[in-house]
């Protein structure tokens, strides 16, 4: 890759990076609470038997549990180990770390217990899957990109990793468990991780690197 896109992914890293810092300042004055309520009781007046179903079964997809098992599989697979299990991997591992982190310092309390439609624990800012969301699809959106021949298997993988981080999100504020706030720094926080994994790959010439470990 050229030094252009290099510094392009530096740029959004470190925008990525200050835009996180203000929504956790912005959170911490209280200036989300219009924008937090306004938005929830949107997706709280679609609530219905069926697409509470479906929400569920969007936001398993970022559950741990879900998450191994994809990084597991790509393990499994000696032509997926290495070109795309390190790199989702420690774009996971890396999401988990940074979460920690902010959650165990902000320590933003949930929404009421009362708006939950799963039962779910621990703090609320970042949303964890939002972020795990968005790191893993995003960087398997780069790998795909980058190794995956024409052909309308690599468009339906393509589409599905652009669509699949937001609509987890979304689960997240409709089944009641996050704050709109949480989900938006949550998909920066990922967005910041994948260009982190994307400079790193191009940094160690991962391309030319991969086959020699298969």
């Amino acid at each position: 890759m050229s030094n252009s896109g290099i510094k392009i992914k530096y740029g959004i890293i470190c925008a990525g990076l200050i835009g996180f810092a203000i929504l956790w300042i912005m959170m911490y004055q209280g200036r989300f609470i219009a924008f937090d309520g306004d938005v929830s009781r949107f997706f709280y007046d679609l609530r219905s038997n069926g697409s509470t179903g479906i929400m569920i079964l969007i936001t398993y997809i970022s559950n741990w549990e879900e998450v191994s098992i994809i990084c597991l599989l790509l393990l499994m697979y000696p032509q997926t180990r290495i070109r795309y299990g390190i790199p989702v991997i420690s774009a996971v591992a890396l999401a988990q770390i940074f979460k920690t982190i902010v959650k165990e310092t902000a320590r933003r309390a949930r929404p009421d217990e009362s708006l939950h439609l799963i039962v779910q624990k621990g703090y609320s800012f970042p949303s964890g899957h939002a972020i795990t969301g968005m790191a893993l699809f995003g960087v398997l959106f780069i790998l795909v990109l980058r190794y995956f021949e024409k052909g309308m298997k690599k468009n339906i993988l393509l589409a599905g990793a652009v669509l699949i981080p937001p609509a987890i999100g979304i689960s997240r504020i409709y089944l009641g468990v996050h704050y709109p706030s949480d989900v938006l720094a949550g998909w920066i926080g990922g967005i910041v991780v994948v260009c982190v994994i994307a400079i790193f790959m191009e940094k160690i010439e991962w391309d030319k690197r991969w086959n020699t470990y298969e």
